[in-house]
């Protein structure tokens, strides 16, 4: 998920050719916002699209110098891990270890972005990236409307079910925490319970074994 500011922020980037030509990314970003409208998190991620700004060539990200917080917080440990999650998000034990630090730094930020966002009276609700950037790339205006108060981006808003509160309380957990973990395991995008944890370390020390 990302703040209004961060969409707008990657928009403007892709309308300057930062990345290159922007009518294909932009119809690349559109495709994908109607193929996930309307879906919570946990919905999106079992879809098992990628991303639309991955460079075709490479498979890296496009955008990196630019992207979003909430992306920037994704790290592993392990590339395979990580590989596999992806492609396989329906299985409840795979799991990715992420470094602590940069979690919850990058999830701090988020509530402090969305702390300050509120404060100045704006839209604050957490929104769907790519919806959201659709937006922001369909209208020239979009930033100075939303600025003025204005809800342009209401069809991006989050659906948030059951699933989704737990996994933004786990991550919040992890920030109230991060000052003592070295590490944050994560399970389909939000860190594990300490239990969790545990007996996911004892399956590394059985796996590293002779």
């Amino acid at each position: 998920d990302v703040g209004a500011p961060e969409a707008l922020f990657v928009a403007a980037a892709i309308r300057e050719g930062v990345f290159g030509d922007a009518e294909p990314i932009g119809a690349r970003v559109s495709d994908h916002a109607t193929k996930v409208k309307g879906l919570g998190t946990r919905e999106v991620s079992l879809l098992g699209l990628p991303c639309p700004l991955l460079d075709g060539n490479s498979g890296r990200c496009g955008i990196y110098a630019y992207r979003p917080i909430a992306c920037r917080m994704l790290t592993s440990f392990n590339a395979k891990d990580c590989e596999r999650a992806c492609r396989h998000p329906e299985l409840d034990d795979d799991r990715v270890y992420t470094h602590g630090p940069t979690t919850g730094t990058c999830a701090a930020i988020m509530q402090g972005l969305a702390a300050g966002i509120d404060k100045a009276g704006l839209d604050s609700r957490a929104l769907e990236f790519t919806n959201a950037l659709a937006i922001a790339l369909s209208r020239d205006d979009a930033g100075s409307v939303w600025r003025s108060g204005g809800h342009i981006f209401e069809p991006a808003v989050i659906v948030t079910d059951k699933e989704d509160a737990e996994t933004m309380q786990r991550t919040l957990d992890a920030v109230d925490d991060v000052g003592s973990r070295r590490f944050v395991p994560v399970q389909h995008g939000r860190p594990l319970t300490k239990n969790e944890a545990k007996r996911r370390r004892r399956e590394l020390k059985r796996n590293r074994k002779p």
